[in-house]
């Protein structure tokens, strides 16, 4: 086993579970939710894009798995310094796309969150993991 191959895991359970149970719960709200699910919104909260339903409820555990791809790929190719750093970074990744697709399909289903919530969770997101991952990277 090469050192590569010690620093960057194969399969990330973790995310994996983020991204089963995004699929699961969209999965489950899937007869509930209009015939098209609107997926993109003006600043002001207004929708501007729609796509069917099933592609509303399936496209991000998609995006997710992709990004899980590239990710890992991205750190086979440049190992991180930190594998536990780039842990954090995958599995928050994931969450953060999770909580996109939670407000997304919520939306729909008329739970009208206040849309200046959406870009304060992605501000503090990349706030957080990008601090820890700085601060990580720092103290090798």
């Amino acid at each position: 086993m090469d050192d590569v191959s010690r620093r960057v895991p194969r399969v990330d359970p973790w995310s994996v579970v983020i991204v089963v149970l995004t699929a699961s719960i969209g999965s489950v709200l899937r007869s509930r939710l209009p015939p098209t699910v609107a997926i993109h919104f003006s600043a002001a909260g207004t929708p501007g894009n729609y796509v069917p339903r099933a592609v509303a409820v399936f496209g991000m555990p998609l995006v997710m798995v992709l990004t899980l791809a590239v990710l890992r790929g991205a750190a086979r190719i440049d190992p991180p310094e930190d594998p536990r750093a780039f842990d954090v970074v995958v599995r928050s990744t994931m969450l953060l796309l999770a909580v996109v697709q939670g407000f997304t399909l919520g939306w729909s289903l008329g739970y009208r969150i206040p849309f200046a919530v959406v870009p304060a969770v992605v501000v503090l997101w990349s706030v957080l993991v990008v601090g820890y991952s700085l601060r990580a990277e720092g103290s090798r």
